[in-house]
C-alpha cells in the first residue's frame, strides 16, 4: 500500500513524511474499515523561554524514540483494494494533522487553552473527512485510469460507506467538464451523504470529552463562563483554508463555494441543539482568530521543527529527506 501510494504525485511526499515520522499500521479483527488515531499532548505550563526550549527538545527526543507514531488502523476483512482505498483516506488525515488542521490545542497544566468552539469543531471535522475521501477517490481512479492498478478503484466502489460517492465522482468525470470540476462536485456532494450524520455526532462526542479535559484543572476566576468564552474561537471554512500553504492547495478548491452554509453549519437536530446550548452558556463567539489555537498534535510539531531545521541547513531538502529516512 505504501509503494502504491507513492505512485501518486499528491500522496508521494505525504508517504515520505509518514515514513520519516514513524508509523504503525494494524489490521484488527474488530473495528471499522479504517481509522487514524491523533494524539493530544499535555505538559506543564510553558511560562518561560527555558521551559519552551526544554519542551521542544524533549518532544524531539520522544519522536525519535517512536513515542508518537502515526497509528493507522485498517481491516483484516477487506481485500487488497478496499484496504488501499482506506489507507489513502487515513493517510490524508495524517497529512491534515501535519498541517494543524485537526486543531488539537496543547494542554498546559492549569492553563486555559485557546480552542475552537463547538460549531467550528464540527465544521472542521466535516471538512477534513470530505477532503480525505475526495483525495482518496481521485487517487484510486487515477491508478485505474493510468493502468497502474485497478484494485483501489474496485475497493472504493465496493466501500459500504463511500461506494455511492465513488460512483458520483465517476458520473461527473463522464460529463467531460474536467477532473477538477468533478472533484469539486464530489466534495460538495460529500456533505449531502448519509454519513454526514455520523461525523456530526462524532464531532460532538469529541468536543464534549475535550472541553472537560482541557478545562478541568483550571481554577477559580479563570474558569468562569466569560473566561472560557474569551478562549473560544469561531471560524468558517475560508479561515481554515489559510492553514494550508498556498502552493499545495488543490486547484479544484477554487471551484467550491466555501461560504455555502451547507458546509459551514451543522444540520442534525442534536448537534444543533448542543450548539444552541453552548451559545446560551458562553454567548456568541465573535473572535475568528482561529490561528491563535496553539496546535500541538505531534505530527504538526514534528513537521514544523523539521522544516525549521531544513530551512537553517545548507543541505538541499531532497538530500535531507533521504538522510533522515528511517525504515
Amino acid at each position: 500500500m505504501i509503494d502504491l501510494a507513492m505512485k501518486d504525485s499528491f500522496f508521494e511526499p505525504i508517504v515520505h513524511d509518514l515514513i520519516d515520522y514513524g508509523h504503525e499500521i494494524t489490521f484488527p479483527i474488530f473495528g471499522g474499515a479504517g481509522a487514524y488515531q491523533p494524539h493530544a499532548l499535555t505538559t506543564e505550563a510553558l511560562d518561560t523561554p527555558d521551559k519552551q526550549i526544554m519542551f521542544a527538545q524533549g518532544f524531539a527526543a520522544k519522536v525519535e524514540e517512536g513515542a508518537f507514531k502515526a497509528k493507522i488502523q485498517l481491516s483484516i476483512w477487506l481485500r487488497r483494494g478496499g484496504n488501499a482505498h482506506s489507507f489513502l483516506h487515513e493517510l490524508m488525515h495524517f497529512y491534515q494533522d501535519t498541517l494543524g488542521l485537526l486543531l488539537m490545542p496543547l494542554k498546559e497544566q492549569g492553563v486555559m487553552p485557546i480552542m475552537a468552539n463547538l460549531r467550528t469543531s464540527v465544521i472542521v471535522l466535516l471538512f477534513c473527512e470530505a477532503w480525505a475521501e475526495v483525495e482518496a477517490l481521485r487517487a484510486c481512479w487515477a491508478f485505474k485510469y493510468k493502468e497502474i492498478d485497478d484494485d483501489p478503484w474496485k475497493g472504493a466502489l465496493a466501500s459500504p460507506d463511500w461506494g455511492d460517492l465513488a460512483r458520483f465522482y465517476y458520473e461527473k468525470m463522464n460529463e467531460n467538464r474536467g477532473e477538477a470540476w468533478a472533484a469539486a462536485q464530489t466534495f460538495t456532494q460529500w456533505y449531502k451523504d448519509k454519513n454526514r450524520a455520523y461525523y456530526e455526532h462524532h464531532a460532538l462526542e469529541i468536543y464534549t470529552r475535550d472541553i472537560v479535559r482541557l478545562t478541568e484543572d483550571v481554577a477559580g476566576a479563570a474558569k468562569t463562563n466569560d473566561a472560557i468564552k474569551n478562549h473560544l474561537r469561531s471560524a468558517r471554512i475560508p479561515a481554515l483554508l489559510k492553514k494550508i500553504p498556498q502552493n499545495i492547495v488543490p486547484k479544484y478548491f477554487d471551484l467550491i463555494d466555501w461560504e455555502n452554509d451547507a458546509l459551514n453549519e451543522p444540520q442534525y437536530d442534536l448537534v444543533l441543539l448542543r450548539c444552541k446550548e453552548a451559545q446560551e452558556h458562553y454567548g456568541v463567539i465573535e473572535n475568528e482568530n482561529i490561528h491563535e489555537v496553539k496546535c500541538a498534535s505531534p505530527p504538526y510539531l514534528w513537521k514544523r521543527l523539521r522544516d525549521a531545521e531544513i530551512a537553517k541547513s545548507e543541505v538541499p531538502p531532497q538530500s535531507t529527506m533521504q538522510f533522515e529516512h528511517k525504515e
